[in-house]
């Protein structure tokens, strides 16, 4: 039977995002959105303690703080929160590169173009990245980065915004943050800092900006997005598939202009314009200058069918 949130998920998701997140609004998304409150709402306890059990096993982490959001704030929040010293960050595009204005005070910063990591010989207290780079569809080796911060004698702080959900080893981390609506497939709303027990944040000056008033569930928490990942748990293999699939789409048909190795799932780069073949669909700008496009691949994450082939083309 055709509910009346499925018909209205069909019909929206006829408009086609090749963007980043959120690219599609699922009915699973849909199915737990009621009124719900964060304290003495015994449903929403039991939603909250599920998605946030879940997210621990996928990341790989002790702790798991959600707030109301976006990564960004999550990622200047755990900065601020746990890195200090001296610090490595491992550039790879855009979004490895704007961790330097999300750095607190005070910490001495290097930068390293993650082809050169292994010209690096010092010793750090912190190591970042981005695991996924979606300015450019580029995918660190996490191991080799974590590799490296051990030779350093450095704790890693990841940027996994767009890897997690979708990439393996998260676990490597110490500590990392991203969002609700990209490889977890929820609503936008939800930032979240991920972390290792042993790692104590700093109590900061501040009230909202302070991880343990998150932590604390002092202020308003992400509600809706919280119970729109609810749904997703149990089919969040299908849905992870189906961006493999449409990801394969876009190499088989695409493979002479791909750029070789180091692919996140999340995206593709290919080396030529990609045009939309009809007005109902979203391209991707990154915020990069490229000489080419980055194609992502959640567009078509509500169905098993994959349509991404026929509806654009590449000059």
């Amino acid at each position: 039977t055709l509910t009346v949130s499925k018909i209205m998920t069909f019909i929206n998701n006829q408009k086609m995002m090749l963007t980043p997140g959120p690219a599609v609004v699922l009915y699973e998304n849909l199915q737990y959105l009621k009124p719900l409150f964060g304290r003495g709402d015994v449903e929403y306890e039991k939603i909250s303690e599920s998605v946030i059990n879940w997210i621990k096993q996928l990341s790989g982490q002790d702790e798991v703080v959600a707030m109301q959001g976006s990564a960004t704030l999550a990622l200047e929040l755990a900065t601020h929160s746990f890195v200090s010293g001296k610090v490595l960050l491992i550039s790879t595009g855009y979004y490895s590169d704007r961790l330097k204005k999300l750095l607190p005070k005070g910490c001495s910063l290097t930068i390293c173009k993650y082809e050169d990591i292994s010209s690096i010989k010092d010793s750090f207290n912190w190591v970042l990245c981005a695991y996924t780079e979606t300015s450019v569809a580029f995918k660190v080796d996490l191991q080799n980065v974590k590799d490296k911060a051990s030779e350093c004698g450095a704790k890693l702080f990841v940027d996994a915004t767009g890897s997690i959900g979708l990439e393996d080893n998260h676990q490597l981390a110490d500590a990392m943050a991203f969002s609700s609506c990209k490889g977890l497939f929820g609503l936008t709303g939800a930032g979240f800092v991920a972390h290792k027990s042993d790692l104590i944040p700093k109590d900061l000056d501040a009230f909202y900006f302070n991880l343990n008033t998150q932590k604390d569930k002092m202020t308003t928490g992400p509600y809706h997005s919280i119970a729109s990942l609810y749904g997703v748990i149990d089919k969040h293999g299908i849905f992870k598939q189906r961006v493999i699939n449409s990801k394969n789409a876009i190499l088989e048909k695409y493979h002479k202009i791909v750029r070789s190795g180091n692919q996140p799932l999340l995206c593709t780069y290919l080396e030529g314009e990609v045009v939309s073949n009809d007005d109902n669909i979203v391209l991707y700008s990154p915020r990069s200058n490229l000489s080419g496009s980055v194609v992502c691949h959640f567009g078509e994450i509500h169905h098993d069918i994959v349509n991404i082939t026929n509806r654009i083309s590449v000059n």
